[in-house]
């Protein structure tokens, strides 16, 4: 739970011990309002992350289909060094997959602990896709 989401249940939590004051029926539907805002935002927030992170994971898949079929027409050490290269970047793709997978799964309250791990997966596999097409161009 973040911050906002603490100090909006403490926040409740104070005002349901008060007396039913007009003042306090109407700081509890007003809390609750923001309480519903903040959770709407929440949503969308992980909706465009998760789109985004999508559009990001099939860019890299065909980065590493074009990755693979340059290394099946390459010959020699850099057919080897491109194999294996590809054989690593499948791993880091399917890491990437599985954390995008349960940052679905888990929705917005977990996006900002798996966002991070996801962001570092795949920014981990764009440097090596990179590093692996550059191989394949000094050769």
């Amino acid at each position: 739970m973040n911050t906002q989401s603490l100090s909006i249940v403490a926040v409740l939590a104070l005002l349901s011990a008060c007396s039913d004051t007009e003042e306090a029926v109407r700081a509890r539907e007003e809390i609750g309002e923001a309480a519903d805002a903040t959770a709407e935002h929440l949503k969308k927030e992980h909706e465009e992350f998760v789109s985004a992170a999508e559009e990001r994971v099939g860019k890299m898949k065909e980065d590493l289909a074009a990755l693979k079929e340059k290394a099946a027409a390459a010959s020699g050490e850099a057919k080897e060094d491109l194999d294996r290269a590809v054989v690593a970047l499948k791993g880091k793709l399917a890491g990437a997959e599985e954390k995008l997978t349960d940052l679905r799964a888990r929705g917005a309250a977990a996006m900002e602990e798996l966002g991070e791990g996801l962001g570092a997966a795949m920014d981990d596999l764009k440097s090596s896709l990179r590093a692996a097409k550059e191989r394949l161009q000094d050769d």
